[in-house]
């Protein structure tokens, strides 16, 4: 099928799209693919420079909320769809990985939601989470903190950010869901994707360094179980598709939703078919 076959609700022909984090490697190096096929005028930000040809490359540290910010405005706004692709899980960086997951694409995301036009969206890549507590106090006290308090916190409390992994997508999803209803009624959409184990450096990287936390999880079957309903695990470009479906006009009454693309994980653990 050409750009000029298929339906007009997937194509992103006249469409700026930042990818920002991941661009270069893993799942957004296949949203990078698909969306070069689909007609996109792609930005990215990321450490590693993708392989497809796109609009503009910036190598960006996301763990600095004003190096993220110069970017945005060095590529020009408005920025039609937003692509947060960014992953970072690495024992011992705690800090690190909170900067990077969630508060330089905090920073980069509220600077382009200024200027993004109706029929904009914003997709963000998370992980597989369970349902949000009821009360969700403090997950906003440090959502709305300014950058520089936000990484003094981070710095001041460890114990309270754990790995840095599940603390910044937990706070990845309420800022999600917050700013879809936010911005329903301007037209732009905000949709989460929540991945099951996937073939990308992220995961390979995390077991290869052998740390304490990855030889715990191997040990006790925990990275096994997660794709043990369908028997395998994701390829990047499996994720990196409904991606891109949700970004598209083809889900423009799509918005504040989580997407499990995980192999059935997660209806077998409600089920206790696990």
């Amino acid at each position: 099928m050409t750009i000029n076959s298929m339906p007009k609700e997937l194509s992103f022909e006249g469409k700026r799209v930042l990818v920002c984090g991941g661009g270069g490697s893993g799942i957004g190096s296949h949203v990078v693919d698909i969306l070069s096929e689909l007609g996109a005028e792609i930005h990215v930000f990321d450490l590693q420079e993708p392989a497809t040809k796109v609009a503009s490359y910036q190598s960006v540290d996301l763990s600095n909320p004003d190096a993220g910010l110069a970017a945005v405005e060095a590529i020009g706004q408005p920025v039609d769809v937003l692509i947060n692709a960014q992953g970072l899980f690495k024992e011992g960086l705690a800090v690190q990985v909170v900067r990077v997951n969630f508060i330089g694409l905090r920073a980069v995301a509220d600077k382009v939601l200024e200027t993004m036009p109706a029929g904009g969206s914003i997709v963000s890549i998370a992980t597989q989470l369970p349902p949000l507590p009821s009360d969700l106090s403090d997950m906003r006290k440090f959502i709305d903190l300014p950058h520089s308090e936000a990484i003094t916190f981070c710095e001041t409390r460890p114990e309270e950010i754990g790995d840095g992994y599940g603390f910044s997508k937990f706070r990845l999803a309420v800022w999600s869901l917050d700013t879809a209803l936010a911005n329903a009624k301007r037209g732009i959409r905000v949709n989460l994707i929540y991945p099951g184990r996937t073939d990308s450096p992220l995961l390979n990287n995390f077991i290869r360094d052998d740390g304490p936390m990855a030889r715990q999880r191997q040990a006790s079957g925990q990275i096994e179980r997660v794709s043990s309903v369908i028997g395998r695990v994701a390829h990047a470009r499996e994720i990196a598709w409904p991606v891109v479906f949700l970004a598209s006009d083809a889900a423009s009454y799509i918005t504040g939703a989580r997407l499990p693309v995980e192999g059935g994980f997660l209806t077998a653990a409600e089920l206790g078919r696990l």
